[in-house]
């Protein structure tokens, strides 16, 4: 198909939508007015694009102000979009150049109510048969993962995650009181990524970094597991560095399409 029939194929007037969209969903709230100067439509061209979406129920007018904002069919079906980007498919070709280079093994979690359960290895040291296989279910507060995903969820959650979590798991890596896992909180929150060493599981020293969600929320959470006899604590935290920028890396692709 040559370029001149391509552009017979578009509906100029459903660029049109989608460009007045938009508009909307950046400015939040916005005029009949600011719409077709910032559009560089006409007024009737506006004004009937807005009563298809209306109809549609993709936006609408507020009664006070009679400023248009988009609607929640609109909010539904992006919820919708992004539950297909898996943050898997996201950021697994990164994970797996990253620990390829660092010669580390990797896990991917996902938090399911209070506990995690363990979905993707990134193996390249051979530790899953001393640390976790995918499809094992932990209490959060129990891992070195867990905690880089319990550190980021609101306030009143991580209180109710302590109270459920205190009843499952034993004394070795339990927390004294909440004020102390409320500081190990705040550390993981200031510094990005969770640093364990041998808290969790005796002879096992980890690095646990978040994974964000387009929405910033933290659901997810990479755990790079180490030998405490081949580790050296000086290095480790020095990787702890590297990791987090590798976090932060992970945010890049989300951003994008967000922006």
């Amino acid at each position: 198909m040559n370029n001149e029939s391509q552009h017979q194929d578009v509906i100029n007037s459903v660029i049109k939508t989608f460009k007045v969209l938009e508009i909307i969903s950046k400015e939040g709230k916005i005029s009949v007015t600011e719409l077709v100067k910032k559009s560089g439509m006409t007024k009737t061209t506006v004004l009937r694009i807005l009563a298809t979406l209306k109809q549609c129920r993709a936006v609408k007018q507020e009664t006070d102000t009679k400023l248009y904002c988009l609607d929640i069919f609109l909010y539904s079906l992006g919820m919708k979009v992004l539950n297909v980007f898996s943050p898997i498919d996201q950021i697994k070709v990164i994970v797996e150049e990253f620990t390829k280079e660092e010669s580390r093994d990797g896990l991917l979690v996902q938090v399911d109510g209070d506990h995690l359960v363990y979905l993707e290895r990134f193996k390249h040291n051979d530790l899953y048969r001393v640390v976790s296989t995918p499809g094992t279910r932990a209490p959060l507060m129990s891992t070195s993962s867990g905690m880089a995903i319990l550190a980021f969820l609101p306030d009143e959650r991580i209180r109710r995650v302590y109270e459920s979590n205190r009843l499952l798991i034993d004394n070795d890596t339990y927390f004294e009181n909440f004020e102390e896992l409320e500081a190990e909180v705040e550390k993981i929150r200031r510094n990005g990524y969770y640093l364990d060493w041998e808290r969790h599981r005796k002879g096992i020293c980890s690095v646990s970094i978040p994974v964000y969600h387009p929405n910033g929320s933290v659901f997810y959470s990479l755990s790079f597991p180490q030998l405490v006899s081949q580790t050296d604590r000086h290095e480790l935290m020095i990787f702890a560095q590297r990791a987090k920028k590798l976090s932060d890396m992970l945010r890049e692709p989300f951003e994008t399409r967000e922006n």
